[in-house]
């Protein structure tokens, strides 16, 4: 009975259990279709598929113009309410504008691309992606916006309703023989879907504002914050095209499923991460440090619980889900898996380069450990093929993380428990790395079981049961 009091069933806690249902619906589908696909298609149209996604990344990162954290950044230290809905307004109806244009554009350019990108990629594959990128830069910014306001049932809805429409497209357009292209219609029709309600959810705010917008001071916010997605591209995205100058599209398959498994951590963590990445702005601005700090290490604690987690069950993935010939992935997954927890270490430690007039720190940073970490793919690849290229995505990431970590230390000194976080990570890369080597599958899945559990229990006491008294004082924010 003390337990169930000492864990009430806090806002906070609603939100990421509700966000928590929604990504593992959206984001999550991938992975659900994962066994499906790997079944279903031939490893050489599954890494077509792989090189397609990185396309419809990048082009989502141009087209979404960073206007997401745009929009935290500006509603968030906003001085007022009317403030806070003006820049909501405007930055709704930018999104709404440059999505209609791209969707437009695609029309005349499709061909050109996929003659330039080739791999097989053919002129409606091409639309298809284009429209679909259009469709995401659209939807971008009206979810931060029902983040923000804590809609948080609607944005749940939105999120599984898309990914239940386009689970179900998926399967009956492979079922009917449309390969690839009837992965890129489903998306299509999901995406078109979602942009349609999510106008009529936020169509009070769009209109909240009668005169001419100003796009300018947004632009000059967001575009370093662009620049800073495209280079990060580097880090996570650009792999699979360094990998097939040396390798074929299977090696290419091989890598997109192990790479899928490991985002799964990335996942696990994302409840957390969407409800604090807006939040932690507004207690920033309340001058809540020590709340600041607390729950970016809870955040921390997570993400390598969440990374030890998806490493104890992917024996038993690779065991009972996907084809054989994925058996050779398995060896990629620990280095994967690594550099996904510095990835999202890095989410959570940066506050201190997004806090200022100008998002131009960050670019500079992604832009150093991008240029880095392309020179490590490429070597380590063209040496080791894809164990190369995974190590070196870790080592990009682990670059990232400590730079982000020093320079948004000196702007927004939080004063971490160091010494919990180093016994957390210590186990987690023991668990990780070591195991897999050491153990046979069946014993890798018990012992690291009970290893997540050990982690597990630690992290709650140390952190969590020894904070009583300022984790119900951040239930009141």
């Amino acid at each position: 009975m003390k337990m169930l009091n000492f864990y009430p069933l806090s806002p906070q806690l609603t939100y990421a259990l509700c966000y928590g249902l929604s990504i593992v619906f959206m984001k999550g589908l991938s992975l659900i279709l994962l066994p499906f696909l790997t079944h279903n298609l031939s490893q050489n149209d599954y890494g077509q598929l792989e090189i397609i996604t990185t396309i419809a990344t990048v082009g989502s990162i141009v087209a979404g113009l960073g206007l997401a954290d745009t929009l935290f950044r500006f509603c968030g230290l906003a001085q007022n309410n009317e403030e806070r809905l003006s820049h909501a307004s405007q930055l709704l109806k930018f999104s709404l504008i440059l999505g209609l244009i791209l969707a437009c554009l695609s029309l005349f350019f499709a061909g050109n691309l996929a003659n330039i990108i080739q791999y097989g990629i053919t002129e409606n594959m091409m639309r298809l992606i284009l429209i679909m990128v259009a469709f995401e830069a659209m939807n971008a910014v009206p979810l931060g916006w029902l983040r923000m306001q804590n809609k948080v049932a609607i944005f749940c809805f939105l999120l599984c309703s898309r990914a239940l429409i386009q689970l179900i497209f998926t399967i009956s357009f492979i079922k009917l023989n449309y390969g690839v292209t009837g992965i890129l219609l489903a998306g299509v029709i999901a995406a078109l879907f979602q942009i349609l309600l999510l106008i009529y959810f936020v169509k009070d705010e769009i209109f909240i504002q009668k005169s001419r917008p100003n796009f300018k001071p947004y632009l000059r916010y967001s575009a370093p914050i662009m620049y800073s997605g495209l280079v990060a591209f580097c880090l996570f995205g650009a792999d699979k095209w360094i990998l097939s100058l040396f390798a074929s599209l299977d090696s290419i398959a091989l890598l997109g499923v192990a790479s899928k498994i490991a985002l799964t951590c990335v996942i696990l963590l994302q409840p957390f991460t969407m409800w604090w990445s807006p939040k932690r702005f507004e207690i920033y601005k309340k001058g809540g440090i020590e709340k600041l700090t607390y729950y970016t290490t809870i955040g921390i604690a997570f993400a390598f619980i969440a990374g030890c987690t998806i490493s104890m069950l992917s024996p038993l993935i690779f065991k009972f889900l996907l084809p054989n010939n994925y058996l050779e992935a398995k060896t990629l997954i620990p280095p994967l898996i690594l550099a996904m927890i510095c990835k999202e270490l890095t989410e959570l430690l940066n506050i201190g380069c997004f806090v200022g007039k100008s998002s131009h720190t960050q670019a500079i940073l992604n832009t150093i450990s991008a240029v880095l970490t392309l020179i490590i793919l490429y070597v380590a690849t063209w040496l080791y093929q894809v164990n190369g290229l995974v190590w070196g995505l870790f080592f990009g990431q682990f670059t990232r993380l400590i730079m982000f970590y020093i320079a948004s230390n000196r702007v927004v000194k939080l004063p971490y428990k160091i010494k919990n976080i180093l016994i957390i990570a210590i186990f987690s890369l023991c668990e990780i790395v070591l195991l897999p080597l050491t153990l046979s599958p069946i014993n890798q899945v018990i012992v690291s079981t009970i290893m997540v559990c050990i982690i597990t229990i630690y992290t709650f006491y140390y952190l969590v049961r020894k904070n009583q008294q300022l984790l119900k004082h951040a239930y009141a924010c």
